[in-house]
């Protein structure tokens, strides 16, 4: 009876230490390393007659796993078309290896820490192919939404816009022209907003986080440019514009209100 016990004890205890240590899946996956053979038309990729061997990770699908519940996942990944396909997956028992079902065939894979690879084999109508992949999860970008106001910059600028006329080079320093940004959506990495200038001047202004989910680029009707967080409540974004009359590069640190 004393080992009958012991046995159901050992079996709680090892139910709950696999349960702590399933790993979170839930993130975005960046392929940094993959092989492939295939043979035959899928979709964003050519059409190969014969089988087609490759070492790309340029042409390796993005995996995002969104929802987990203990060892069950799903999610989607997108491929060379930038379409979407569902995929959903179980954690095995040794809480590193997992096995994984796709809209077009299935696949087997193992977790290491901030690193996973998958293998799967498509086999659908008139395509074949087995790849895979090795993928390390993209940081979780930051928060960028709010009310960003200047607080010190510098710009260079010559011509004309609906927020400036210069008849000559003009060069800023010290505090910056009081541009303010607002960002009110995000979408994971994607991000939106307005930014409002001199004259009551106003702009639609997009932009995307990098893979490091600090730096980022953006864009506006009148330029683009990049920007990186420096601290929770303050980044810095440089742009420059390039519009018909009117050149200028800048540099400006913002402070969340």
């Amino acid at each position: 009876m004393r080992s009958i016990f012991l046995a159901a004890m050992l079996a709680v205890l090892s139910t709950s230490a696999f349960a702590a240590d399933l790993p979170n899946l839930v993130g975005t996956w960046i392929p940094i390393e993959s092989s492939s053979g295939r043979v035959g038309p899928r979709e964003g990729l050519p059409t190969y007659a014969t089988p087609n061997l490759s070492h790309d990770a340029k042409i390796a699908w993005k995996l995002v796993i969104e929802n987990q519940d203990g060892a069950a996942f799903d999610g989607h990944n997108v491929g060379p078309s930038g379409k979407a396909h569902s995929v959903v997956g179980v954690i095995r028992a040794d809480g590193t290896r997992f096995v994984m079902a796709t809209e077009g065939g299935s696949a087997s894979g193992e977790v290491m820490g901030d690193l996973l690879e998958f293998c799967i084999t498509d086999n659908i109508p008139v395509y074949i192919g087995a790849i895979c992949t090795i993928y390390r999860r993209a940081p979780a970008a930051f928060n960028i939404l709010g009310t960003w106001t200047a607080v010190a910059g510098t710009a260079a600028r010559t011509g004309k816009t609906d927020a400036y006329e210069e008849t000559k080079v003009v060069l800023e320093k010290g505090m910056a022209q009081p541009w303010s940004y607002v960002f009110d959506q995000q979408d994971g990495a994607a991000f939106s907003g307005t930014v409002s200038g001199p004259k009551s001047t106003k702009h639609v202004a997009i932009g995307v986080f990098r893979m490091d989910g600090k730096r980022f680029v953006f864009s506006t009707d009148a330029g683009a440019g990049t920007g990186e967080v420096m601290s929770q409540n303050e980044i810095q974004l440089c742009f420059t514009d390039a519009i018909d009359n009117f050149m200028a590069a800048s540099c400006t640190t913002l402070q969340r209100k």
